[in-house]
Parts: C-alpha cells; structure tokens; sequence
C-alpha cells in the first residue's frame, strides 16, 4: 500500500497531467478549430471540475495552476486569468464542500458562470482604458464562451477519470 506522501504525490501528479492535457489541446488542437476567430478556453472548465472533484481548499491552488497555463495560451494580461481562475476554484471547491453537489449539471453551470465572468474581467480593460464599445466585445465573448461550454462537456468524465478525489 502506497504511503500517504506518495498518495499526495500521485494526485498532484495527475491533476498535473489532467491541466497540462487541457492546456495543449486549448493551444495545440482548438487554435486550428476556430470559429470566427474565436478559441475556446478549456483550463477554467478544468480549474472547476477538479475544485468540484475535490471538495477542499486545493481548488485554489488548482485554479491558479490552470490560471498560469490559461495566460499563458492567452497572452493578454500577465496574471489576469492566473488570478481570476484561482478565486474561482476557491469559491468553487468551498461551494462544492458545503452546498453544491457534484454532478455534471453542476459542473456545467458552475463553468457557465466562471466563463461569463472571466469574459466580462476580460473585456473590462478594454472598454475602461481602450475605449471599445461593447457592442463590438459582446458577441465575441457570447460566442467564446458558448463555444468553450460546448467543449467544456467532455472535460468532466476526462477529470473524472484522471484527478483523485480528496478522502
């Protein structure tokens, strides 16, 4: 039987794995899948489903893993994703801990949420210190982010199958 040290390692080891396999099919594969230009972004569908998967204060650390692999695919704004992700993993996994239940219905609306609001800090720059007109930002973001949910339903059974549940 494995020690507890080498539990903890072979769980960080797959969730690794699980955000890295995201993270080259966001950069390696869908960047060639574009529709209207627009790329979708599968690291905070995986920041959720591990914070929902494992119900404890990792969800953070979680999400600011998949943050750092999200701005780095991005290139926008250094930190603005790595940020943003790790709240959300954090609010997701104590959400998940105390009141939500971890289903894939859950899952979806819980990314839902996190894909509208990482769109709006996303566009917030732009129109505060850029001058764009949201109607120009709108239907990119409604479409980045319907596209990245569309995807985002393959990546539950994926983090089911790969990230240890916390015991």
């Amino acid at each position: 039987m494995l020690s507890i040290t080498a539990k903890k390692t072979f769980a960080v080891l797959k969730g690794t794995i699980f955000l890295l396999v995201l993270y080259l099919l966001q950069t390696g594969v869908f960047t060639h899948l574009r529709i209207n230009d627009v790329v979708p972004l599968l690291l905070p569908a995986g920041a959720v489903a591990i914070a929902l998967i494992r119900t404890d204060q990792s969800g953070g650390v979680w999400g600011l893993l998949a943050g750092l692999l999200c701005d780095m695919s991005v290139g926008d704004s250094p930190l603005m994703c790595t940020l943003f992700l790790g709240a959300a993993g954090l609010s997701a996994s104590y959400l998940a801990q105390y009141f939500l239940a971890r289903t894939f219905l859950t899952f979806i609306a819980v990314t839902g949420l996190t894909l509208i609001l990482l769109a709006a800090v996303q566009m917030a720059p732009l129109i505060i210190f850029a001058g764009v007109n949201v109607r120009v930002l709108l239907p990119v973001a409604v479409l980045q982010t319907l596209y990245s949910l569309a995807l985002s339903a393959a990546v539950w059974p994926l983090a089911q199958a790969m990230v240890s549940k916390r015991k």
